[in-house]
């Protein structure tokens, strides 16, 4: 199976749970595909994929009404299938901004970085030794492995608050340059304070 669990984000960057399937992988869906109603809004989706490792747990999950990742959660949760009888695959997550039909898609070797701001600044973005990109809302294709500099543009009178993941709370980090690694897709947002200095 292949749970997918689709949020919307909301205008305090933190993500709304809006839907969650699970789909069967079989022969006339191999690829588990599945059409969800539109959801206005920018959205983000991940999912994973889960294999039921013997026929006690097959059995019992089909004796359950497995909808969505919530209600196999719960099975997992209450212990009802047992962490041993299941083998979990890598979550994979993609945004869809408003007005968007597809995800846009990395390159061969490449991961997209998404950046947005809560609106008083900008990100700077150096990929190695290319030209600065600046951006306030979007994504950029980057090399996997290479090195990103991003620094925060704040507008005036407005202090650097920090570099969050989307739909998080607490910064992983607070100074206005950071240096990372390409290795996986991320979605970071820049969050400046009304005023000048710390909160």
């Amino acid at each position: 199976h292949v749970i997918y669990n689709v949020f919307k984000k909301t205008s305090e960057d933190q993500l709304q749970l809006k839907k969650s399937v699970v789909v069967e992988v079989e022969e006339d869906n191999a690829e588990a595909i599945i059409d969800i109603d539109d959801i206005p809004g920018d959205l983000v989706v991940y999912a994973y994929g889960i294999r039921l490792k013997n026929a006690r747990a097959r059995a019992t999950y089909g004796n359950y009404q497995v909808q969505t990742g919530v209600d196999f959660a719960k099975l997992i949760a209450n212990r009802t299938i047992e962490m041993s009888d299941v083998q979990f695959t890598q979550t994979r997550g993609t945004s869809i901004r408003q007005g968007e039909q597809y995800s846009p898609q990395a390159g061969s070797g490449q991961v997209l970085f998404y950046f947005s701001t809560n609106g008083w600044g900008s990100i700077r973005v150096k990929i190695g030794t290319d030209n600065d990109i600046i951006i306030t809302d979007g994504y950029v294709p980057v090399p996997l492995e290479a090195v990103v500099t991003l620094t925060a543009v704040a507008e005036t009178g407005h202090g650097f608050k920090g570099w969050y993941n989307n739909g998080e709370q607490t910064p992983f980090a607070t100074t206005a340059q950071l240096t990372i690694v390409a290795q996986e897709m991320r979605d970071i947002v820049a969050r400046w304070n009304e005023w000048e200095g710390l909160e």
